[in-house]
């Protein structure tokens, strides 16, 4: 039997009864009205149970009481917040459980905040689906800079760019870029107008950045998605017992992400990215077993993006100091006066981690159409495209109408969205 927290509710016995027992008074209490009646008045939630007894201590019967929440007002309140979501209250074991269909993760997640202070934060079994389930590609971009370069290249780069960016024009003149301080470029540029791409590459071209990884994942709203390219290096643990038993810690490039597609196209990111290497100048002795320090640069936060759009993180710097130190060979070992015949250089090298991320709204193609590789619609070059014009395939709208008509094809492109490979189609 289901009685609402805080209200009182009456039950009709058919045999009369001389006692009444009830299991957890916590749970419930439970007060006679007649020898055929009695009222139970939930207290808090969960379970317990009644015995009735007879004059002679003989067992009359038992009752099954389970505490639910007032899930006809809940329900009222839920309704009101998602209106548009198709939301069922229900309660088990004390707690509170949904079920149904919404629209999207947020409404899900919305009606589930609901229930959860209504039932004073306890837990709440989320069975809601998601009738529109969406899925969101991550392309992340890991970029080291070395910030003395970045500086360099604001001060001696000579070169004009003029790029229109959404019918937005920049000319950027010889000599310096404007106000691009040390650790500033990648920002300078892009806020001038230049593309993503087109700041990397410039930078990689003249030996100024690296790219770490470039990480493509999918998941779907609501889930979490995770990437690690990099190892586990084991490391020793003294258990109680005196024994060493193995552990293995993470090291690399790794991302998490947990996206949530909201209304209008807006996607919420719950980011953690981390880069991570093995420094051996860190380490530290168990017995006659030296255990490796780690350099980390992590990054943790939410952010609302458009699909296709990109954010930046940075300022994750790491820093290193050299000396090296000259001597002349016999003079520079004198005591006291070998250090006149002896010189310290120092350098310090600092870099930057810069993260781009960019979301993509993704859907998966009809079964019923073919999905074209990169190769598709390609053939060997010639000997003469070999030899004379350096080419190894040809890639062309002539040689992929032909390798259609040959084979009958009506292959459709792969991407639903701007990412993926662009290539000509054959014409009807």
């Amino acid at each position: 039997m289901k009685v609402a927290k805080g209200k009182p509710k009456t039950v009709m016995t058919n045999a009369a009864f001389y006692q009444i027992v009830i299991g957890d008074p916590e749970i419930a209490n439970v007060n006679p009205l007649t020898d055929k009646s009695f009222y139970v008045l939930g207290n808090n939630l969960g379970t317990t149970g009644i015995a009735l007894f007879d004059e002679n201590k003989q067992l009359v019967g038992t009752v099954d009481i389970e505490v639910t929440l007032d899930t006809d007002q809940l329900a009222s309140t839920i309704r009101a917040s998602v209106p548009d979501a198709k939301i069922k209250v229900g309660s088990a074991n004390g707690r509170v459980v949904l079920s149904g269909e919404a629209d999207d993760a947020v409404a899900a997640e919305k009606a589930s905040k609901i229930a959860s202070r209504f039932s004073g934060n306890e837990e709440v079994i989320n069975s809601v689906n998601i009738s529109s389930s969406q899925q969101v590609q991550l392309n992340v971009r890991f970029v080291e800079i070395n910030r003395q370069a970045g500086q360099d290249l604001g001060a001696k780069y000579s070169a004009n760019f003029a790029y229109g960016i959404g019918g937005r024009d920049v000319t950027l003149d010889p000599g310096t870029v404007p106000g691009a301080g040390n650790g500033e470029i990648i920002g300078r540029l892009l806020s001038n107008g230049l593309s993503i791409d087109v700041a990397i590459k410039a930078l990689e071209e003249r030996g100024l950045a690296r790219r770490l990884a470039e990480p493509n994942l999918i998941a779907r709203s609501g889930q979490t998605a995770s990437f690690l390219a990099g190892g586990e290096f084991p490391i020793p643990v003294s258990e109680d017992n005196g024994k060493i038993s193995v552990s293995y810690k993470k090291y690399g490039v790794s991302l998490d992400f947990t996206p949530t597609v909201l209304k209008d196209g807006l996607v919420s990111l719950d980011i953690a990215p981390e880069v991570s290497s093995i420094d051996a100048s860190a380490s530290y002795n168990i017995g006659n077993i030296s255990v490796p320090g780690f350099i980390v640069r992590r990054a943790k936060t939410s952010v609302d993006l458009k699909n296709g759009q990109s954010f930046m993180i940075a300022g994750l710097l790491q820093s290193q100091n050299d000396i090296t130190t000259s001597r002349l060979p016999g003079l520079g070992k004198l005591p006291v006066l070998g250090s006149l015949f002896s010189s310290k250089s120092y350098q310090r090298r600092e870099t930057d981690l810069v993260i781009i991320v960019t979301p993509y709204l993704v859907k998966p193609v009809d079964p019923s159409k073919k999905l074209l590789e990169p190769t598709d619609g390609t053939q060997p070059a010639s000997n003469v495209d070999y030899f004379l014009n350096n080419t190894e395939e040809v890639k062309s709208s002539e040689a992929n109408r032909a390798v259609a008509m040959a084979s009958g094809s009506t292959a459709q492109p792969a991407a639903v969205t701007t990412v993926g490979h662009f290539l000509d189609l054959p014409k009807d």
